[in-house]
């Protein structure tokens, strides 16, 4: 009995196996029998050409700068002009003179004569030519001890100017007066003329010839203001 009833249930699985397969279809596998699906492929990512530059390549041009404004550039030095000299050699000025001129500098030029041997701007031009006695006797007084005081000048503002020039009429020499204070700068300077900085007290005689001067040429201001 106890044996019987194992079987039956065996039977029973058999004939149900076999009831399929007449039927046709066929035996149920387990899922794990099934072939895996076939791999997708997958499409490459788009390459980033912004940022794939060849390593080789030029890189790009930078834009140009936009101009700056500059200063005119300075006039050239006048042709043949030479620098006049601190100090001259041989008589004074060291160059044979032609001609002179003088200029009214109202005060407001350093200096008659720049670096490049042109005329300050702010001088009243065309300015008035000095006489050969005049050219003379001025040379002897800006050689002459006697015509200075040896004292510093109490002040110095340039309001005239004399200038020396040679036969091709370049500058070779000034002399840059101030006969409100009674003093004077000169370009070469003085030899053996004691002075302060560079600026020379004019002895009263000396100052007088040198607004006649002035005078006689009709400038202005050849007399010392009255206040």
């Amino acid at each position: 009995m106890h044996h019987t009833s194992l079987i039956r249930p065996l039977v029973a699985g058999v004939s149900l196996i076999a009831a399929l397969a007449a039927c046709g279809g066929p035996a149920p596998q387990p899922d794990f029998a099934k072939p895996p699906p076939p791999p997708v492929a997958s499409s490459p990512a788009p390459a980033d050409t912004a940022s794939a530059a060849p390593l080789d390549s030029a890189p790009a041009p930078l834009p140009e700068p936009a101009p700056s404004a500059t200063a005119p550039a300075a006039p050239p030095p006048l042709p043949g002009f030479a620098p006049i000299p601190a100090e001259a050699k041989g008589k004074y000025p060291g160059t044979t003179i032609a001609k002179a001129r003088m200029f009214d500098l109202s005060g407001a030029c350093p200096e008659p004569i720049g670096a490049d041997g042109r005329l300050c701007s702010a001088a009243a031009q065309p300015g008035v030519e000095l006489t050969k006695v005049q050219i003379e006797r001025t040379i002897l007084l800006l050689t002459d001890q006697r015509a200075f005081g040896g004292a510093a000048a109490s002040c110095f503002t340039p309001d005239h100017a004399m200038v020396f020039y040679d036969d091709k009429d370049l500058p070779i020499a000034w002399t840059s007066l101030s006969l409100s204070c009674s003093s004077l700068q000169a370009r070469p300077q003085l030899q053996g003329i004691k002075g302060h900085e560079g600026i020379y007290h004019v002895s009263s005689a000396a100052i007088g010839f040198l607004r006649g001067v002035c005078k006689t040429h009709k400038l202005a201001a050849c007399e010392p203001s009255k206040k």
